[in-house]
């Protein structure tokens, strides 16, 4: 499902508090891209770029 991102620059932007997506499920979608990178920031939920 993620292959076609095999090849683009992934970063996914998660908060250490959010309950829909765990941190650990979002550091293994990093791993499928070549690319992919994961920031997480502290204190934040699900809606990270608007909580912030």
């Amino acid at each position: 499902m993620l292959g076609p991102l095999q090849s683009v620059p992934v970063l996914l932007v998660c908060g250490d508090k959010d309950c829909l997506t765990p941190l650990d499920h979002t550091y293994e979608i990093t791993s499928v891209p070549s690319r992919g990178r994961a920031r997480d920031r502290p204190d934040a939920g699900h809606v990270v770029l608007l909580e912030h």
